[in-house]
């Protein structure tokens, strides 16, 4: 098993240099070594939730366009959760700016988030 993961990594690895490619043809060079299998539990953050925070962690972009409000109410609960205080920011800057009609019709549930999430 232990090897099997092993195995895994270094085709990741291998995967995320490759990707890391520019048009210029320069890369960034990042060795990780992963020995051990953490298991994070997050039981108020959906596998969905997580997959576009994982996106903003990586590529430092979130079009927010695509998401459904409500979707993105989650994903700023989920971020506050895990202290990414620059993408909190974010979400709530736009929400402010774009989505004011919806929150305005949400109120119960913009004052409740905001009640339960101090940092709001």
């Amino acid at each position: 098993m232990e090897q099997k993961l092993k195995k895994k990594n270094k085709e990741k690895y291998k995967k995320d240099r490759k990707d890391a490619e520019t048009k210029d043809n320069e890369f960034y060079d990042v060795t990780i070594e992963v020995e051990i299998l953490v298991h994070i539990k997050l039981p108020n953050i959906t596998p969905e939730i997580f997959q576009m925070i994982l996106r903003y962690i990586y590529g430092r972009r979130l079009s927010l366009e695509e998401y459904d409000t409500s979707d993105i109410i989650k994903i700023l609960i989920a971020a506050n959760e895990l202290r990414l205080q620059k993408l909190v920011a974010h979400l709530q800057l736009f929400l402010i700016e774009n989505k004011k009609n919806w929150m305005e019709q949400n109120f119960n549930l913009i004052y409740k988030t905001s009640f339960e999430n101090d940092s709001f």
